[in-house]
């Protein structure tokens, strides 16, 4: 197989500007959880699952309430964030702006760095 640049991408896996926000959640999720394989298999389930729900929750909330803007909350699983904060063009029907899949990314790794530094803080002094 020829390596291409389209493979390249591909390979790649994202873009440069989600890394360190992914980076910085990872080490707050890492700093909450003491076990790492636990760390680990809860990462799996934010990005994978949380996608998951939230666009099925979103499409069940649409039928119900037709309205376009239902069909861009998705934006709140942290890897639905990280697409629409990197992507040039709008990925689906009624997607937000880039800035709030920043904002939405930057909140999650503001939230679990919090969160990690007051647990460890804790365990330490206790």
């Amino acid at each position: 197989m020829p390596c291409t640049k389209s493979f390249y991408i591909e390979l790649r896996g994202t873009d440069p500007r989600a890394i360190p926000r992914w980076a910085a959640l990872g080490v707050g999720l890492g700093a909450m959880l003491a076990n790492q394989t636990t760390a680990v298999l809860a990462a799996m389930v934010i990005y994978l699952g949380g996608t998951a729900a939230a666009v099925l929750v979103a499409e069940f909330a649409h039928q119900f309430y037709p309205h376009g803007w239902v069909l861009g909350t998705p934006v709140v699983a942290p890897a639905v964030a990280s697409v629409v904060m990197t992507s040039a063009t709008s990925l689906f029907d009624h997607a937000p702006p880039p800035w709030i899949g920043l904002a939405v990314l930057l909140s999650y790794a503001l939230g679990f760095l919090t969160a990690g530094l007051a647990l460890t803080l804790r365990r330490d002094l206790a």
